[in-house]
């Protein structure tokens, strides 16, 4: 984004990113889940480097960090690319359940769900814990971070939004919008909220 301006840069193109499904950007890397081509790793020295998967339709979620990444196909499988290979993770309380979201937080992967609720790991997805408490419903749509600090949104009835409390392990409730949430995000302070068909709302953080 050219701020001066208003306007966004291009930054890449490459016919193997045929329809970007997902991306993270860890530092100035971007990591990129495609349909039908795969997962990509780019950044200004290396340009672009296909990390694989492209066996895979396609990459609905996708994050990263300094160690590894994390990404899920279309059927919800779940996999990790570390030290150069993929490698299958599980989380045997999700089986029959689709994913909505995924978030790597420093080294702590959330994995939220439409049946299930909100899980997550310590340890790159080998070992999981549910972190439920406080939630009014399991189904959750989405995550949203800001440095250490995690949000997430239900879908039921009204949309209700909530702060995981690490400190008391529960959820707070910060209000519920008539509107159904599809994904959040915090920039400078503020919470927002993209909605189905209703636009976007915000609501500002406690410091």
């Amino acid at each position: 984004m050219d701020r001066e301006n208003d306007t966004l840069i291009k930054l890449f193109t490459d016919k193997e990113l045929f329809m970007i499904e997902s991306m993270d950007v860890v530092g100035n890397t971007f990591y990129i889940g495609t349909w039908e081509s795969g997962v990509f790793k780019w950044d200004q020295k290396m340009g672009l480097t296909k990390l694989g998967l492209e066996q895979h339709d396609y990459i609905p979620l996708l994050s990263a960090n300094s160690e590894y990444v994390i990404a899920v196909n279309r059927d919800n499988e779940i996999y990790r690319f570390k030290e150069n290979r993929w490698e299958p993770i599980h989380i045997a309380e999700m089986i029959d359940d689709n994913l909505t979201d995924l978030k790597l937080v420093g080294s702590t992967l959330y994995a939220t769900s439409w049946e299930n609720g909100v899980f997550r790991s310590k340890d790159g997805g080998d070992t999981w814990t549910s972190i439920n408490d406080g939630l009014d419903d399991t189904s959750v749509t989405s995550i949203g971070t800001d440095g250490t600090e995690v949000y997430v949104c239900t879908y039921q009835n009204d949309t209700n939004v909530f702060q995981w409390i690490e400190e008391k392990q529960h959820w707070k409730s910060m209000g519920s919008l008539s509107h159904q949430v599809s994904s959040l995000a915090v920039v400078d302070g503020f919470l927002y909220a993209g909605t189905y068909g209703s636009g976007v709302y915000k609501i500002r953080l406690e410091k």
